[in-house]
């Protein structure tokens, strides 16, 4: 019995050491067992896959970012005002369209475009005169230099759209038309640039073009042409400045309730008294799409002779118009 009692001990001892050994293990066990597990479970990598909508999303936000458009149309009444050349003074139509495109690859480069235009017509004398006619496009490609300083390459090309007469004359003697004249210039220099909407160009080595092709005007050397020749041609230098700014913003919405805008270019080709083509906005917004325009430009060019002997116009307008405008950023 005693050696029975003794077997019996010793299989009582033995299956608690097997109880302890596999129900309360060591802490060396427990991370090892850990580390076993994970690398023997398959890992399963955190992938978002973009569906087609984010895609799309994710390109028109980089599109946004890159480019911005401003577009500005106006259709209103006026009154007018010019000195110094077919004088005149009354109340008359107008229409504006603008375009503004700038694209940005936010490091160095950039290219602004830029459409200018305007057309008149009003009721003097019982006739119906075309009272303004011009457009102006504007290219200007830019490359980072130093901070807001970038080298220019700068295209300017003015004229107008329909043909304009001497209306002090009788027997309606034609002065202009559609490229006739027609000012280009291409010039080579720097930019200081504040933004997309504030800088100041010089090119001190610039090439002018005034093209008259017209052959009326360009027999009597209109627009300041040698006699039968369709263009004359000027090496020189020419500086642009372009300025827009919000002058006052609506307390609640942030839009702007009064804005501005000035624009001038001059060129000369180191002989003679530099030309200055001057123009500056000024708009109140009323409503959303009303608004009150005060238009001038003040141009000089003493290459082109005008009645009374003075190379100064002055031409002024007060507008209050429809506009539609619409702008990217």
């Amino acid at each position: 019995m005693q050696k029975l009692y003794l077997f019996l001990a010793v299989l009582i001892v033995m299956n608690l050491n097997t109880y302890g050994q596999y129900s309360i293990p060591n802490k060396t066990e427990s991370k090892q067992l850990s580390l076993l597990r994970q690398l023997s479970a398959p890992s399963i990598p955190d992938v978002q896959i973009p569906n087609a909508a984010q895609r799309r999303y994710e390109r028109e936000q980089k599109r946004k970012a890159h480019n911005l458009l401003h577009v500005k149309a106006s259709l209103g009444i006026n009154q007018y005002s010019f000195k110094n050349r077919n004088e005149s003074n009354y109340f008359n139509g107008r229409a504006t369209f603008y375009l503004k495109h700038v694209y940005n690859d936010l490091k160095k480069f950039d290219i602004t475009t830029e459409w200018d235009s305007a057309y008149g017509l009003g009721e003097s004398n019982d006739k119906i005169q075309k009272t303004e006619d011009r457009f102006r496009l504007t290219n200007l490609i830019n490359y980072q230099l130093h901070k807001r300083w970038k080298y220019a390459f700068n295209m300017t090309l003015n004229s107008q759209f329909a043909n304009s007469f001497n209306s002090n004359n009788p027997d309606k003697v034609l002065t202009s038309q559609f490229f006739a004249p027609a000012t280009i210039n291409l010039g080579v220099g720097i930019t200081y640039k504040v933004d997309d909407k504030r800088n100041f160009t010089i090119t001190p080595v610039s090439g002018n073009m005034t093209i008259v092709r017209n052959k009326y005007l360009s027999s009597i050397g209109g627009h300041g042409v040698i006699p039968n020749r369709l263009g004359k041609g000027n090496f020189g230098a020419s500086a642009t400045l372009n300025w827009q700014q919000v002058i006052l913003k609506h307390p609640k919405t942030g839009g702007a309730l009064i804005d501005g805008k000035i624009y001038a270019y001059s060129f000369t080709n180191y002989e003679q008294i530099p030309n200055l083509d001057l123009q500056a906005w000024l708009n109140l917004y009323v409503i959303k799409y009303l608004a009150i325009n005060l238009y001038a430009q003040l141009t000089f060019n003493d290459q082109i002779r005008p009645p009374r002997d003075s190379f100064w116009q002055f031409r002024q307008t007060m507008t209050i118009s429809f506009t539609y405008e619409l702008k990217t950023k």
